[in-house]
């Protein structure tokens, strides 16, 4: 399989695709059928770039795939699987950060969960693909764990980084989702206390299993839009009760870009943050900042400039 890298021009982050195809079976998918089975970078591989990627001045690294918790499974011999993965890029000397694209719920095992232990380089973030909160939905959708996975998975995330930042993509409408289901959607998201929400609307993809479900099941487009804008308004609410806990701490920012005397980037968290600049930080530089306000109309945070560290 040929190098799957890419980076920011800007220098504030790169990207490593370790993985890709999918072995999953999920109904409403045509990936395993368009992009193959699951292979994988070897270890060897992923840390020659991963190192190419330091030198060349990153400071945090993104590890991706189609199926990212799958990586290591088609290798030979015993790899470990994805904890062992993160475990040796988390030891690379000047990684400040390394981040996880996205993971479904069955990937948080035992050896991955004790990373976020003991691994302060990992950030305090994480995007899950949950999908929906009802087991009759996710069984009918084929996906690889049930509602009480996800809250055992996640209670013990929020007991090893009580400050994670949790993401999480669903689909509304899927055919047979009623408005109790649904439901148990939404009470996910408040049990889990997710506050980024990645919202889609069911639609059918031809030459699916979802496709061929009874016409009967289906949920009208309006009431798709209802529960689409309902799910993201309850995690933007959250949102905002989670920035404002953040005014008058002192975090780290990593710049992404400078503009008209402001500079933007992401805290541990990936909580947006803007602050002003005399100087212009470059891209990539790490800035101790203090935060002062919130922003609204972003779900942001808005900080003051204590030092900036440069590469």
């Amino acid at each position: 399989m040929p190098p799957l890298i890419e980076g920011f021009a800007d220098r504030s982050r790169a990207f490593l695709s370790v993985q890709t195809g999918c072995d999953g079976h999920c109904s409403y998918c045509l990936i395993p059928q368009t992009r193959g089975p699951s292979r994988s970078l070897t270890l060897e591989h992923v840390l020659a770039q991963a190192k190419s990627f330091l030198a060349s001045g990153f400071r945090e690294l993104v590890l991706t795939g189609i199926d990212l918790g799958a990586w290591g499974r088609d290798l030979p011999g015993s790899t470990g699987g994805l904890a062992s993965l993160v475990g040796e890029i988390a030891r690379l000397p000047g990684l400040d950060r390394l981040r996880l694209s996205s993971l479904d719920p069955s990937d948080l095992d035992e050896p991955l969960l004790a990373l976020f232990a003991d691994r302060a380089v990992l950030c305090d973030h994480l995007h899950l693909s949950i999908q929906s909160g009802d087991d009759a939905i996710l069984a009918s959708m084929g996906r690889r764990y049930q509602r009480r996975q996800i809250l055992d998975a996640v209670g013990e995330l929020r007991r090893l980084r009580p400050e994670l930042i949790l993401g999480g993509d669903f689909i509304v409408g899927f055919p047979g989702e009623d408005e109790a289901a649904f439901a148990r959607s939404l009470d996910l998201v408040e049990r889990t206390g997710l506050l980024l929400a990645h919202v889609f609307r069911y639609s059918d993809r031809p030459g699916t299993e979802a496709a061929r479900i009874n016409p009967s099941t289906r949920v009208p487009p309006s009431i798709m839009r209802d529960r689409s804008r309902r799910l993201r308004d309850l995690a933007a609410a959250a949102l905002r009760t989670e920035t404002r806990r953040w005014v008058g701490r002192r975090i780290e920012v990593l710049v992404e870009s400078c503009a008209g005397g402001e500079a933007f980037g992401k805290s541990r968290g990936f909580l947006p943050v803007r602050f002003p600049t005399i100087s212009e930080p470059l891209p990539g530089e790490i800035a101790e900042v203090e935060i002062v306000a919130i922003d609204p109309g972003k779900g942001g945070l808005i900080g003051r400039k204590k030092e900036i560290e440069r590469t």
